[in-house]
Order: structure tokens, then C-alpha cells, then sequence
């Protein structure tokens, strides 16, 4: 945990790889094995890496969520809009898992259902930035400026320097 949140993750897959050595059966630390993959951008090793923390351990909501976020930056979205059901199914108040589902049923081209997903989020937690302004994306995209702008005032009301939603605005 240390490791990855000082952002070491050459270091991180080392001692989970180490972690996994002695007990293969780890599901944390094949789950941080695959995080530490995916900031490396090693993409696909860490989407195997979190398939086998699921083998070990279904219900691991991190895990379903941090491989649909490896499945969004590889662009597929239906698997990641899978994988993130699975993460809500185990935890309906994931508001990440929701926010994630919403990125990739927007790169769908399904933003109606994106717009539920972050709405659903923001239920949770009204102060997620990051839900706001994907929001106001999808919004965009549906034709919707006048509430776009509004979603990305929200994100700018949270976070004063998020610039990507200054930029959307």
C-alpha cells in the first residue's frame, strides 16, 4: 500500500510478485500486481493479474473496478461495462465503479445510460469532480450544452484547477 500510494511501482510489482511467491493464493496482492501493471502501462498483464484475484476471490469489488478501468484505457468498453457491474453488484454505494461505467457506456456511444451511471454516483457523492465533468461530457454529446455547463461548473466548484472541465466549459 505504501508503495503505491508514493507511486513506486517498479518497486510495487517486485515485492507483490515476491507476495505472490509465497502465497500464490494472495488475492491482495495479485490485486496491487495488477495495479502496479496497469501504471506501467502494461495493460494486458494486468488485467490477467486481476482475473486471477477474482479466481481467488469473486467478490472483490476493487478488483472488478480496477479491471474495468484497465478494459476502458484498451477501448473495451463492453467488458468494462461488465466488469464494473460486477464491482456495483458487490458494492451498489461504488461510486467509482459507477463513475467508470459511465466512461465507458459514454465511449459507447450510449450516454443516455452514462448520464444514469454518474447521477447514480452522485447520489453517493455529490463532491466527485471527476463524476461531474464526465457528466458534462455526456451532456455534450447528447446535445445538452446548457446542462453540460452547469455539470462542468460542479466540477469547477469542487475542484477550482480541474482544467479539463474548464476546458469542456
Amino acid at each position: 500500500l505504501v508503495l503505491a500510494t508514493t507511486e513506486r511501482y517498479e518497486d510495487l510489482l517486485s515485492e507483490t510478485n515476491r507476495a505472490i511467491g509465497i502465497n500464490p493464493q494472495n488475492a491482495k496482492a495479485r490485486f496491487y500486481n495488477g495495479y502496479a501493471l496497469t501504471k506501467l502501462d502494461r495493460f494486458e498483464e494486468a488485467i490477467a493479474a486481476y482475473d486471477k484475484a477474482l479466481n481467488i476471490d469473486p467478490e472483490y469489488a476493487y478488483a472488478w473496478n480496477n479491471k474495468g478501468f484497465t478494459l476502458n484505457i484498451l477501448n473495451r468498453n463492453e467488458e468494462a461495462v461488465d466488469a464494473y457491474d460486477q464491482a456495483i453488484r458487490i458494492d451498489p454505494g461504488y461510486a467509482y465503479a459507477l463513475n467508470g461505467k459511465g466512461i465507458a457506456l459514454d465511449n459507447l456511444l450510449r450516454s443516455d445510460e452514462a448520464i444514469v451511471a454518474y447521477d447514480t454516483a452522485l447520489k453517493i457523492d455529490p463532491k466527485l469532480a471527476d463524476v461531474w465533468y464526465n457528466k458534462g461530457n455526456a451532456l455534450n454529446k447528447l446535445g445538452q450544452n446548457k446542462i453540460a455547463v452547469d455539470a462542468y461548473n460542479r466540477a469547477i466548484g469542487i475542484d477550482p484547477e480541474y482544467a479539463f472541465a474548464w476546458n469542456g466549459k
